[in-house]
């Protein structure tokens, strides 16, 4: 948020910092945005490294979202996305989340979205924060 906020582009792309998201794909997003794209979406195609647990939650997390989310979420939507100066400006002045699930707000503020599926890179440094038994929901 703090990047879209302090942003005046044309576009900005959104990626992960822990080298999984291919920046080579960022000339791809590009030529969609040029050619009409508001959204640029990546969506994760998980290789079978990927431990199964972590899938089936994956997976589970994006059906029980397609049931009773507002949002055409697709499996595996990624944080790696190129979003038109319009989206951006629509975050910087109405979408004031105090926490805010960008997955689903990018796609639900509505907008041309195309989509480009990429293989993450396995992870060189560190370890996922992802632990099943943290997914429940608090109040």
């Amino acid at each position: 948020m703090a990047g879209m906020d302090h942003s005046a582009a044309d576009a900005v792309v959104m990626l992960d910092s822990d080298l999984q998201h291919p920046p080579e794909l960022i000339p791809q997003f590009v030529r969609r945005w040029e050619d009409g794209a508001d959204i640029v979406q990546a969506i994760r195609n998980d290789g079978r490294d990927i431990h199964p647990a972590k899938r089936l939650t994956s997976r589970w997390f994006y059906l029980l979202f397609e049931k009773i989310g507002a949002v055409d979420l697709q499996v595996g939507a990624a944080d790696f996305r190129l979003m038109s100066a319009r989206i951006v400006r629509i975050f910087q002045t109405q979408m004031r989340e105090h926490n805010p699930f960008l997955r689903g707000l990018v796609g639900w503020v509505g907008f041309r979205v195309d989509y480009i599926s990429f293989v993450p890179a396995q992870r060189t440094k560190g370890r996922s924060k992802y632990r099943a038994r943290r997914c429940s929901i608090s109040h």
